[in-house]
């Protein structure tokens, strides 16, 4: 079954009611979680999913692939993969977002030494890429310990930029 953009033009924002509840609706919806089901599972072949944060592994897989990182065997490290100089690296990514005014939380620099940044555009390709040096990373977090690509962040000389490296 081939669905067209908007899903043959249903789209709900919300939950469907009992008097909207039909078996349209109810194939289809089996069939996308057969899609996603068989998706998830050759994506873990691959070795792209690790976890339930399918974002957050695609970005992990993509930088040590295009950067030659090592990822972490355990998912208790504070970090995601280190290089061969055995600096730890922290991969954050969002997805389907503008670049200028993303927001990455959880940002703890003393868990890294090189924070790789990852924005996916709407068919998860990348729409921008940075590398910064942890040390960096402190003084371009906001108060609430989040960095913000704003303008000035997005200008700095520590903020490089790695998009084309991970196209």
């Amino acid at each position: 079954m081939i669905l067209p953009v908007g899903l043959g033009g249903v789209r709900r924002e919300r939950r469907c009611t009992v008097d909207e509840w039909n078996d349209r609706d109810k194939e289809l919806a089996r069939h996308l979680m057969g899609i996603w089901d068989s998706t998830r599972e050759a994506l873990k072949h691959l070795g792209v999913l690790r976890t339930r944060n399918v974002v957050g592994d695609y970005a992990e897989w993509m930088s040590v692939c295009a950067l030659g990182l090592q990822l972490s065997e355990s998912r208790l490290a504070r970090h995601d993969a280190t290089d061969r100089e055995g600096r730890r690296y922290q991969v954050k990514a969002r997805s389907r977002v503008p670049v200028a005014g993303t927001v990455f939380t959880g940002v703890h620099p003393d868990d890294f030494d090189v924070l790789v940044l990852m924005v996916f555009g709407p068919k998860y390709e990348v729409s921008f890429a940075a590398r910064i040096a942890g040390a960096d990373v402190r003084r371009l977090l906001n108060a609430s310990g989040g960095l913000v690509l704003t303008e000035t962040v997005l200008k700095d000389s520590a903020v490089e930029n790695i998009t084309t490296t991970l196209r």
